[in-house]
């Protein structure tokens, strides 16, 4: 008896088979960490912290809007959410949301219903720059904002940048001034805005105002905040949220936790905690403004108790995926985790944590990944792990493009033509394909051979990397350190509202 299979292959008809339907198919990769059953108990868990447990609010005003829901009940500054409030909450958040370039063109759209491209960005608030010449740290400055931002405008592969650092050049009252006047002139590409100092945010949108006019018609800023871990809505987090509200901007709600530290070791109950959180903001959010435009998603880590710093780890980056998944299934756009990590520059140890990070990001349903560039526990920013994190997150999305092939019958065509030892150097498919698949084999290391790398001097990967980093920086450098009236107005306005 034939099986399945040899049934169906033995009942084709060659002389009557369309050709071209065996050529027309595409394969995509991808990966799934939930099942139905698993999303079903993690939603169900969460909906049960909230009821039984609640949040804390530290805010008196956060609190008078939470008081609008018949759906919440406030005892002092607890907060009990009820899960209507959540599917009430679910039913007004927009499921995507449209990100805008400065100059008011669309760079991009994410959330439910779209593409999935995870879209990433390099940051974000480090305290120190890893110079990518000399692999030496020194005390993040003003300047390094603008050749970290202008870095990020420049490569391809990343869609925003993020607020790389916290400058110790200018005085601390006006840090946050200054670092959104040094992206907005470094940048063409959306920013998504980490602001240190409380209640500054409304003062930072005015100043982008007064040079760029509305920032709300068509956003390119994206507010982050955090909320406190385990289940704190603090009066900082709550106040930037109604702010980015008051604005019209989408406001990017994220949690950290490190398992072991401030939510459970077990991976699932970190996944169940952070969940929680995060449906509180969005309840937040949506009781504030029905239809407000919110991002929700978490930055998982180890806590490595020997050490005592965070990491990533495959269990992270597995809450990371579930994470997304589980803001698909509310159908809320995603923010995830960016491959920043416990690096020493652009090596081999920072290389691993980027391609975990970035290749699962992208076949997952992860939406955007904004903080690429951060080593020894995003103390560092470094813009030689961003160069590298370029090559590796336009190699990964060639990855998820999969297999495409539109030959039809002509390549099958082609195929017996050549028959058995065909040489398919100079067929036709070849030459037609040429260009792209050369764009699709190159990279910053040449493909050489074994005499070649010999006559270059037997050069180390490193030495090669070297090379290529050092004329994207010297460039960067170039720009930046131009004469720039824009950014001398902006200092301008600074300086004024200083005194």
């Amino acid at each position: 008896m034939l099986s399945l299979f040899q049934a169906r292959y033995y009942s084709i008809n060659p002389l009557t088979f369309d050709q071209n339907s065996l050529f027309t198919m595409s394969i995509h990769p991808e990966i799934r960490v939930l099942s139905e059953e698993d999303i079903n108990k993690i939603h169900k868990d969460s909906l049960y912290i909230l009821q039984k447990s609640g949040i804390r609010v530290d805010s008196s005003e956060a609190l008078e809007i939470f008081r609008r829901s018949e759906h919440i009940r406030i005892d002092g500054n607890k907060v009990i959410i009820l899960p209507a409030a959540v599917e009430e909450a679910l039913g007004t958040a927009p499921g995507k949301i449209s990100i805008y370039n400065k100059d008011g063109s669309e760079a991009f759209e994410f959330g439910f219903g779209t593409d999935y491209r995870t879209r990433f960005g390099t940051g974000c608030t480090n305290i120190n720059y890893q110079n990518p010449i000399t692999g030496g740290i020194v005390p993040f400055t003003r300047k390094h904002t603008r050749y970290s931002c202008k870095l990020g405008s420049m490569l391809e592969s990343f869609d925003m940048v993020s607020t790389p650092g916290v400058p110790v050049d200018c005085d601390p009252s006006l840090l946050d001034l200054y670092n959104m006047a040094d992206m907005y002139v470094s940048t063409e590409k959306p920013m998504v805005v980490l602001l240190l100092e409380d209640n500054i945010m409304e003062n930072a949108l005015e100043l982008i105002k007064q040079v760029h006019g509305s920032v709300s018609d068509r956003p390119f800023i994206m507010p982050y905040v955090n909320p406190v871990t385990p289940l704190i809505l603090n009066e900082s987090t709550t106040s930037k949220m109604l702010t980015a509200i008051e604005n019209g901007l989408p406001l990017i709600f994220s949690n950290y936790g490190m398992s072991g530290g401030t939510t459970p070791i077990d991976g699932m109950g970190t996944l169940t905690l952070l969940n929680a959180e995060l449906l509180a903001g969005l309840v937040f959010m949506q009781v504030a403004r029905p239809g407000s435009e919110v991002i929700l998603g978490s930055l998982p880590a180890a806590f490595n108790m020997q050490s005592m710093i965070s990491t990533y780890s495959p269990r992270s980056y597995l809450i990371n995926l579930a994470c997304a998944e589980m803001m698909h299934y509310y159908r809320i756009p995603h923010c995830g985790t960016s491959g920043s990590g416990t690096g020493w520059g652009s090596d081999i140890n920072a290389a691993g944590d980027l391609w975990m990070n970035h290749l699962t990001s992208i076949l997952g349903k992860v939406g955007i990944a904004p903080f690429v560039g951060g080593n020894f526990d995003s103390r560092a920013f470094s813009p030689g792990l961003v160069v590298l994190a370029d090559n590796i997150i336009e190699k990964s999305r060639k990855f998820k493009e999969g297999l495409n092939s539109r030959g039809g019958g002509s390549l099958i065509e082609e195929i017996t033509d050549l028959g058995p030892g065909g040489d398919y150097l100079t067929a036709m498919s070849t030459l037609d394909s040429l260009e792209s698949y050369q764009q699709e084999t190159g990279d910053i290391w040449p493909a050489i051979s074994l005499d070649e790398w010999r006559l270059m001097g037997e050069p180390g990967a490193s030495e090669i990397f070297a090379r290529h980093l050092k004329a994207i920086y010297q460039t960067v450098v170039a720009e930046c350190d131009k004469k720039n009236p824009l950014l001398e107005e902006f200092e301008k306005i600074i300086e004024k509202k200083s005194s």
